[in-house]
């Protein structure tokens, strides 16, 4: 018959956790007398919450967040901070797990609050704040001090795909995540500026070789081929055609023979003669081909004719 482990450990996401290691850890802060560190949900919900015995101070979850993160890797570190004047204990002197209190939203690390700027970072906010269970969410605010981990990093990835257009990769939310960390990167990478909707997109507008031209998929934008330039060489020029419209001025392409025509004509600003190099994601990997056919019928020569998942 088995109980149980005679231990405190837990597993959280595949990763096997000794609360008493970040209770030690947390107990070296000035501020916390005692502490004690527990897991709450199930599942994908599953995280760490660590109850601490302190003085109220506003900014505590912040401030034990940022000293246990310092020492301990991200996996390890409490979801929430609870502040407690005393830890629940009946008759017999031992914790009382089931009466400690569940985290509010005051024991989130919240950074001060400064409200998003622009469409991108409003529209970041809301998703983070639905996903996270968060009234409001600030520029400073990072997904993981809120408590996201890397289950709800996926669903992020998932509805800022289909509210943005965007394809967000799990790294650039682990190397910027805070709001305004992560709007910035999204807008500003390689050359990504407030020309995020032209139908030629520079991507990386310089280098020796000919240049690469990515046909966007079905949604239209060619944000997710910021990621490509990471694995071409630094002399490799990139750029992406994108559909004209998306920036609400500009009517959309009708045929496919319209949008052909026009990404060619974009493509020529660039580069006026061959040879091209083509690459397209699903449906763009059909608007690719046709304009390598477009090109050799009009005496061009494509040396490269690259398509994915069409």
């Amino acid at each position: 018959e088995y109980l149980g482990r005679n231990d405190e450990q837990v597993k959280i996401r595949g990763f096997r956790i000794e609360p008493g290691e970040i209770e030690a850890c947390l107990t070296v802060h000035p501020q916390v007398r005692d502490a004690v560190v527990v897991a709450t949900g199930e599942g994908s919900a599953k995280r760490l919450v660590a109850y601490v015995q302190s003085e109220a101070d506003e900014p505590l979850a912040s401030t034990l967040r940022a000293h246990v993160a310092a020492t301990l890797p991200e996996y390890m570190v409490p979801s929430a901070f609870v502040r407690l004047d005393a830890f629940p204990l009946p008759p017999n002197g031992k914790l009382d797990r089931r009466a400690l209190p569940a985290p509010d939203d005051a024991a989130l690390a919240h950074q001060a609050y400064e409200a998003p700027q622009g469409e991108l970072e409003t529209t970041l906010a809301s998703i983070w704040a639905e996903l996270l269970g968060v009234k409001q969410v600030g520029w400073h605010d990072s997904f993981f001090a809120l408590g996201g981990h890397s289950l709800l990093a996926m669903r992020l990835i998932s509805r800022v795909r289909t509210a943005l257009g965007i394809d967000l990769a799990i790294r650039t939310l682990f190397e910027a995540p805070t709001l305004a960390g992560l709007a910035h990167h999204l807008l500003k990478r390689d050359g990504i500026q407030k020309n995020s909707f032209s139908v030629l997109l520079p991507l990386r507008p310089t280098g020796s070789h000919p240049a690469l031209f990515c046909i966007h998929p079905a949604l239209g934008l060619s944000w997710s081929y910021m990621e490509l330039s990471n694995y071409l060489p630094p002399n490799q020029p990139l750029y992406g055609l994108q559909a004209r419209g998306l920036d609400g001025i500009s009517p959309l392409a009708s045929t496919l023979d319209e949008m052909v025509s026009d990404y060619l004509e974009q493509m020529r600003r660039v580069q006026p003669k061959g040879p091209y190099c083509l690459l397209g994601w699903s449906f763009g990997g059909n608007v690719a081909h046709s304009m390598a056919v477009r090109l050799e019928h009009q005496g061009e020569k494509v040396a490269l004719l690259a398509l994915l998942d069409s």
